[in-house]
């Protein structure tokens, strides 16, 4: 399958803008690891690993497996 250079260019800047939803729900991690360390925390730190967005890779690659 061959790709001209011109739909590369403009799939590459179409795929590099910022996504709001991913820029929030980093922060609201973020905020919620760092009072969950405050208060030590355990189950409170791992709900904001599951809050966060990177979370989606990882639960699609143990999908994937199962």
């Amino acid at each position: 399958m061959k790709y001209k250079l011109k739909d590369l260019t403009k799939r590459a800047n179409e795929e590099i803008k910022a996504d709001e939803d991913l820029i929030i729900l980093t922060v609201i991690s973020i905020l919620i690891a760092g009072f969950a360390v405050y208060m030590d925390s355990i189950p409170l730190l791992i709900g904001s690993m599951l809050i966060g967005p990177f979370f989606d890779p990882i639960l699609s690659i143990v999908v994937y497996r199962l």
